[in-house]
């Protein structure tokens, strides 16, 4: 064993002296949040991805516009609207809830 000094052995062996400091990690900066659009299929009750935004405000706008688009490829007098079996638009917060966006 090689040699090493009281203080040093004490620490390894935790015999009244502290354990050695650990080193600090450089935080990075934060995360940005991201808002997931997803869409679901009420036919056959699966969700699916539609795209990612760095502001709620952004995945609304864009929820919206996907709710239009359902509107024509999805008409209400086909599969009831939402009410129906048309697809629902929802935006997931960061946090994991979500919450349907309605026109």
């Amino acid at each position: 064993m090689p040699w090493m000094s009281i203080n040093e052995w004490k620490r390894r062996n935790q015999i009244g002296l502290p354990a050695k400091p650990k080193k600090e990690k450089k935080l990075g900066p934060a995360p940005k949040p991201i808002f997931k659009l997803l869409g679901y299929d009420t036919f056959s009750n699966e969700w699916y991805p539609l795209d990612e935004f760095s502001t709620e405000q952004k995945a609304r706008a864009a929820g919206v516009k996907r709710l239009e688009e359902l509107a024509v490829s999805q008409p209400a007098k086909n599969s009831g609207g939402q009410d129906g079996i048309q697809d629902r638009v929802f935006i997931e917060h960061p946090d994991g809830k979500r919450y349907r966006v309605i026109g």
